[in-house]
């Protein structure tokens, strides 16, 4: 019988049914895309896949569980985790922050450094609630990938007789969290 036939009767997703045919050895001849598999074994591969997705249901559910209650979206700047399983991805996000620093500020005692430094991981920190944020809205626990962008924003102008910048207004920083939301379990 030709899975997509399986598919449209019963109602199921053709790529997502048709890779867990393949994963789960059941002989079958044809072309990626349009298979057909013994009638013999439609049974029990509908039964097997049933049980395949109450498995990922439930898996699906405890994580929704452990998102709702801790609230704990894991990270990384690499693209795995250890001892995790990728089960679904959701795509790239992103989390802008723009850090206002008041000229006065910015100059003050000489701490050119420590005051830049406080607004910087200040907002770093923000732009990563607002990528985990844009995680758990796509039904995700963690975030894989993880890289930042600094873009200065402030205005600056050159003085005509000297030929020296000169900062015109606040120092403003845009700072951007990117990554790739996705769904793991336990390996």
């Amino acid at each position: 019988m030709r899975l997509l036939d399986l598919c449209a009767q019963y109602n199921l997703d053709p790529n997502h049914f048709e890779q867990f045919v393949i994963n789960s050895g059941f002989p079958c001849a044809g072309n990626r895309g349009d298979l057909i598999v013994n009638d013999a074994d439609v049974s029990t591969i509908l039964s097997n896949y049933q049980q395949e997705l109450l498995r990922y249901q439930n898996t699906y559910n405890k994580m929704q569980y452990t998102i709702q209650t801790s609230g704990n979206i894991m990270t990384t700047t690499g693209e795995s985790f250890e001892g995790y399983s990728i089960v679904r991805y959701a795509g790239y996000i992103s989390g802008e922050v723009c850090e206002l620093i008041p000229n006065n500020e910015f100059w003050a005692d000489n701490q050119i450094v420590t005051n830049m430094s406080n607004h910087l991981v200040n907002a770093r920190q923000n732009a990563l609630q607002q990528l985990e944020r844009a995680a758990y809205n796509l039904g995700c626990n963690a975030i894989i990938g993880i890289s930042f962008d600094y873009i200065d924003l402030q205005s600056k102008k050159t003085d005509g007789l000297r030929g020296q910048m000169v900062l015109m207004g606040p120092t403003e920083l845009l700072v951007v969290a990117n990554g790739t939301a996705v769904q793991i379990v336990p390996k």
